[in-house]
Order: structure tokens, then sequence, then C-alpha cells
């Protein structure tokens, strides 16, 4: 989060110094799939010679009927010389996607380098459910889903957003 208001303060000035840029960018923002439904980015990793940040991504599909989320992590290289990240890694949270979630919003924690902690909650009107989970990435891409406190309920599982005693 840290980094984001840098970020918008930067694309703020660039939109307001250049029309034609802010026509360009007008344009790439037109080109993300609507079924793109958030992204988030912040944090910092570095593997050997190869640093960069973290982005994640929702993508919403629907049949028709049902809509599903799901969440995956993007670990974006930055070489020296060129302004535009590449995608070094791609990871798939399954976790996610087992669940079925019908929708998902993102929130990172980024206390450490080296480390992002994303923070995923759903909520399903139907059934008036939360449904949240934290998963902890390194600087490799491996993650592992951080266990709700002994205080919190189990992730997915606040009937009405109300905790469980």
């Amino acid at each position: 989060m840290r980094r984001s208001i840098p970020l918008a303060f930067a694309v703020a000035l660039a939109l307001s110094a250049a029309p034609s840029f802010a026509q360009d960018v007008t344009k790439s923002a037109s080109a993300v799939p609507t079924d793109v439904t958030e992204i988030v980015s912040g944090g910092n990793w570095s593997q050997g010679e190869t640093s960069g940040v973290f982005r994640a991504v929702v993508v919403t599909t629907t049949d028709g009927q049902a809509s599903q989320a799901r969440v995956i992590v993007q670990m974006l290289a930055l070489e020296k010389g060129n302004p535009l990240p590449k995608i070094a890694k791609t990871i798939p949270i399954k976790e996610v996607e087992e669940k079925k979630l019908p929708n998902a919003f993102l929130a990172m924690d980024v206390e450490n380098d080296n480390e992002l902690t994303l923070i995923i909650t759903s909520y399903e009107a139907e059934k008036d459910q939360d449904t949240s989970m934290m998963v902890k990435f390194d600087s490799t891409g491996k993650y592992e889903i951080v266990p709700p406190a002994k205080d919190e309920p189990a992730a997915g599982d606040t009937p009405g957003g109300a905790a469980k005693k």
C-alpha cells in the first residue's frame, strides 16, 4: 500500500501534463477485460539479480447463472533501463478456486521486504456469508494459507459478517 500513493500521484501528474499520454492511458485501461474485476499491487521481492513487485488480480467468470472468482498473484520484474515491468511468475491461488467464491476483494499487507500477505474476502448475499483468507507469499512465489487466529472464526464461515463464539 505504501507505494500506491506515490504511483497514483505520478500517474495524476502525467495525465495532467500530457493530454496525448492521457489518451494512451485511457486506451490501455479500456483494453483491460471486464472479467478482471480487481487489481492491486505492492510490496517488493528480490531473488538473485532480479527484483520487482507483487501484483494480485481477480478474474471473475460466469456461466450466465453463477459467477466464480479466481485470484492470481504475479511477480513483476523491474529491469534497469526499462520503465515497464515484465511478468516473472504467475501463481494461481488454487484454494480460492476450490472454494468457488462468487466474488473476491483484495487487500495487501506489506510489512517486510520479500514478503506479501494477501487478504482475500468474499461476500455471498444469498447466504449472507463473508468468507476471508490470508495468503502469505515469499520472494520465490511460494505461498501458504495463514490459519486464522484462535479468537477468529475459520475462513469462510461468518454468517452476516458476525464472528462466531
